[in-house]
């Protein structure tokens, strides 16, 4: 575990939360059924993204990682989508595979200084084809950042900061994990303040911070020639919409009718509300107690079978408009 995580979990022990409620006998039940079950670590190999083990998987990997948030609007279901080698695709998907795209028809979208100088026209050229990203001037801002960032300290490439990392999630301030979120803080910083006791209480929950060395840890582990993360059992649990869903779904999760109403009516849920607070603190807690429980069960592999499966789940999750999931 890491320290964002342990201070996630020593905030919630005596919290009283009055909108998301745990039920813990159905964590012990859920997790002893689980307990046989077989969890898959993806290698993230399939179109659409980046297929290879070079120098450019890593750059891949922080760049979209840095956009990857908030593909649906308030008060619709629809979700950004487009078509690429005649296939739909949705969501953070979507978002990868017009990146893929753009550097297949010769975009250097990979390159720090494109970044740094890349416009909001530039950018609705290379997302907006058949759907509108939301957020769009808000992801412009965030590679302008990142690019600029990349250059006058990591030499243009996010590789750079892996090796200067140690290939570590967590190093004294300095891994993978706490450079993402400090030093490009624009894109991968992600922390709330819980209303505790009368005080604020900062909570880190860094989502894309995680997703980073997530994604290269299941590359990395299904490839002969690229460095392995040291720490993966440092890796806290990645907190956006589809986890809560999924755990709401399987009754590790409740929420009070006002909350119940405000995510069925696909009602903006604003960003640091003890709603959408509360549905993130709690959702680490319970992700946290079944890696805890589950012998040999990795924060990748959980992640990845509660956000697949919460994708077949038919109601809506709660939407809240930030750039952090």
């Amino acid at each position: 575990m890491n320290q964002w995580t342990e201070r996630l979990l020593e905030n919630a022990q005596d919290y009283k939360f009055q909108h998301v409620f745990i039920d813990k006998e159905k964590v012990r039940a859920t997790a002893k059924n689980w307990a046989k079950k077989v969890f898959k670590t993806p290698s993230w190999r399939e179109l659409p993204n980046y297929p290879f083990d070079d120098d450019n998987l890593i750059q891949f990997i922080c760049i979209t990682s840095a956009i990857d948030f908030c593909f649906h609007s308030p008060g619709t279901s629809k979700k950004f989508w487009t078509k690429w080698r005649g296939q739909k695709w949705t969501g953070s998907y979507a978002m990868s595979a017009c990146v893929t795209r753009a550097t297949e028809e010769g975009i250097d979208v990979l390159d720090a200084n494109f970044l740094e100088n890349i416009s909001t026209r530039r950018m609705e050229a290379i997302f907006n084809k058949d759907s509108e990203m939301p957020l769009l001037s808000e992801r412009c801002a965030i590679w302008q950042d990142a690019g600029y960032i990349l250059q006058h300290f990591y030499d243009g490439h996010f590789k750079n900061l892996f090796e200067e990392s140690g290939y570590r999630c967590f190093n004294e301030g300095a891994g993978i994990c706490e450079r993402l979120a400090y030093r490009f803080s624009r894109a991968f910083y992600d922390g709330r303040s819980l209303k505790k006791n009368g005080e604020n209480i900062p909570l880190f929950f860094h989502k894309k911070a995680f997703l980073v060395p997530l994604i290269y840890y299941g590359r990395a582990k299904d490839s002969k020639t690229l460095p392995q993360i040291k720490d993966t059992s440092s890796l806290g649990p990645l907190i956006d919409y589809q986890i809560p869903r999924a755990l709401c779904h399987f009754g590790m999760l409740a929420y009070s009718k006002e909350l119940a109403k405000k995510i069925s009516k696909r009602e903006e849920l604003p960003m640091n509300s003890i709603f959408e607070v509360e549905i993130r603190l709690a959702s680490a807690v319970v992700f946290c107690m079944i890696l805890e429980m589950i012998e040999n069960l990795t924060a990748p592999q959980l992640d990845y079978f509660l956000w697949t499966y919460a994708k077949k789940i038919k109601t809506p999750a709660h939407i809240t408009m930030c750039v952090n999931y």
